[in-house]
């Protein structure tokens, strides 16, 4: 059974998501993305959609690269997640990815690296 899962990233790494997709189609997995590419972050259609497509997903995948710590908009999806109860999992898109979103840090999310088992692991028993 399908995983839908809603795929937080910063616009930087919008390569490296796209990537991440091709890799999770490939592989094993049982994983569908949702997501939503902002450009202005913080508008209230933004929040709605956003809102709207995290509640129809069982977990959030939030991709980590160097700028994402910065991104209000991924902070926000974070909480948002947290708030309406999905699991989260938090991917290091790089080795060298020092720096994470307050979020993930305030919610005690470990980062773990791009490794599609190792994900799935992460994602366990979560179904739809």
């Amino acid at each position: 059974m399908a995983r839908n899962v809603f795929l937080s990233f910063a616009m930087d790494d919008q390569q490296s998501a796209n990537a991440f997709r091709a890799q999770a189609r490939n592989g094993q997995s049982d994983l569908e993305f949702r997501d939503y590419s902002v450009k202005e972050p913080f508008e209230r259609a933004w929040k709605t959609n956003v809102e709207r497509l995290i509640r129809r997903c069982s977990a959030t995948i939030c991709l980590v690269g160097e700028s994402t710590w910065s991104s209000d908009a991924v902070d926000w999806e974070i909480r948002k997640s947290e708030e309406l109860g999905k699991k989260l999992v938090a991917v290091r898109l790089g080795p060298d990815v020092r720096r994470h979103p307050r979020a993930l840090r305030d919610l005690g999310i470990a980062v773990v690296p791009w490794d599609i088992e190792a994900i799935m692991r992460e994602l366990g028993g979560v179904q739809g």
